[in-house]
């Protein structure tokens, strides 16, 4: 999720914030949000933070995370998926290779049965990543 600064973010809000605005003035006691008001608050808090949209919206940012986080995963909802594992070849050794968000990465190569500890490395490299 890409985070910009809050500067000029009450002019981008500004066509839906007033149509928020109508709809409350006119709602009946309980109505929900209507969707199309949810999806562009949620295509903007993508863009520009959920804390930042929803206060100046005056949302739930609860809701308003969940609907983001939701639109991020395929399907709305994080699955989880076995990957069949190969048995390498004796003399083959093993890979890793590490990517973060960053382009940081990180390749380990170790012929089989090294002593090398590639969990250490994984988390320094992970660490150095945040």
């Amino acid at each position: 999720m890409a985070r910009h600064s809050c500067d000029g973010l009450s002019a981008e809000l500004g066509g839906l914030a007033k149509r928020l605005r109508a709809w409350r003035k006119g709602r009946r006691k309980g109505a929900r949000i209507p969707e199309p008001i949810w999806e562009e608050a949620a295509a903007m808090a993508r863009e520009r933070g959920v804390n930042a949209v929803a206060s100046r919206l005056r949302l739930n940012y609860y809701a308003l995370k969940r609907r983001v986080s939701e639109a991020e995963v395929p399907g709305g909802a994080a699955e989880f998926v076995e990957l069949p594992f190969a048995k390498p070849e004796a003399s083959a050794g093993w890979t890793v290779e590490l990517e973060d968000g960053a382009d940081r990465r990180m390749r380990i190569a170790a012929p089989e049965g090294s002593a090398l500890d590639a969990a250490a490395l994984m988390r320094t490299f992970w660490r150095g990543s945040e």
